[in-house]
């Protein structure tokens, strides 16, 4: 396919640019409607929050089953512990049940907030070691600045 003139290239350009682009927001609608239904199902079998949930299912890679698995092997009284917090303190004491075999060897990274995040909102941060976590950003940060995260 060839266009004659430099004006129709462009177009055809401006049009296939725009397919791609519609496809790629459906995919990534697909993808949300697919972690959302996830999360759903994990909070009705296992009665956890979405937080913990959400947070289970970063840290198994999106596998259900897994995800499952870690939130079942916690006692039910730490069902509204949220998954993982950051802190602007230096060292921070965590004690997150959603990951239980954490202990004083769990080392703390300083992360730098994705530039568009506010106060308050939750937001996904990768550690140094390549796992992904869903954090609330600190009501003393925006995005942009650096947290101490124990990870």
């Amino acid at each position: 396919m060839s266009a004659a003139t430099a004006d129709l290239r462009r177009r055809w350009m401006t049009a296939i640019r725009k397919v791609v682009s519609d496809l790629e927001a459906v995919a990534d609608t697909k993808d949300a409607a697919e972690l959302r239904e996830k999360i759903n199902q994990l909070k009705d079998v296992c009665s956890k929050s979405a937080d913990a949930c959400m947070a289970a299912l970063t840290q198994c890679g999106g596998d259900f089953e897994a995800a499952l698995e870690l939130l079942l092997s916690q006692p039910e009284s730490e069902s509204s512990t949220v998954a993982n917090r950051a802190s602007s303190s230096s060292v921070e004491t965590k004690t997150d049940e959603l990951y239980p075999s954490m202990d004083s060897t769990a080392r703390i990274a300083t992360i730098k907030l994705p530039p568009h995040v506010r106060p308050g909102e939750k937001t996904i941060v990768t550690a140094p070691d390549g796992n992904q976590y869903r954090i609330e950003v600190p009501a003393d940060k925006r995005g942009g600045d650096e947290i101490k995260m124990r990870y």
